[in-house]
């Protein structure tokens, strides 16, 4: 009886220390997590007073709202999607009321009301005939311009269909309203 005894409480012993160990290790990644979550909601919360934004996000939290997004992206750059590796949105918008004068021409009597408008740029002006004079006062500007910036990598070779060779890793800059850039960069270890 004896010689089961020892053994036997070994063996608990170790189950013990192990389930210990478990809980304590889920436990710390809990813990972890919450600390997390609670630095998003931080960021979140101060987001209006910040013009950065970090989120650290697990990929199953975004998953579902940025495929489609990724998978449009993969396909205009013709690789595939797993290749996409980070997405950067940058809205850039510019609001100023500052009145600067503009020379007009003459349409008709006393006042003219000014607008022009493209896909990226809003302006109005109130032209005002004083005597012999016209002045022009700028009352709208509005600049409204979306980047996108695409981080991707890709195999320099192909051949019949397989493509081979060290990953070249491109970052692609695209604008609204301006050009298009592509950067090919490289990670020094």
């Amino acid at each position: 009886m004896k010689k089961y005894l020892i053994p036997g409480s070994i063996i608990v012993f170790f189950g013990m220390a192990i389930t210990i160990d478990l809980l304590v290790s889920r436990n710390r990644k809990l813990l972890v997590e919450q600390e997390r979550l609670e630095q998003n909601n931080k960021a979140l919360l101060t987001e209006s007073q910040n013009q950065v934004t970090t989120l650290n996000l697990k990929f199953n939290e975004v998953y579902f709202k940025l495929k489609t997004e990724r998978d449009s992206i993969a396909k205009s750059l013709q690789i595939k999607p797993k290749q996409v590796e980070k997405i950067i949105y940058i809205d850039n918008s510019t609001h100023d009321t500052v009145k600067v004068p503009v020379p007009v021409q003459i349409l008709s009597k006393k006042e003219w009301m000014i607008r022009d408008s493209t896909r990226c740029l809003r302006w109005q002006g109130k032209a005002i005939l004083q005597g012999d004079s016209l002045s022009v006062e700028r009352q709208l500007l509005e600049w409204n311009d979306r980047t996108t910036q695409v981080f991707y990598r890709v195999r320099p070779h192909k051949f019949l269909f397989i493509k081979y060779g060290k990953w070249v890793n491109y970052q692609k800059i695209s604008s609204e309203c301006s050009n298009v850039k592509v950067q090919n960069f490289v990670f020094v270890k």
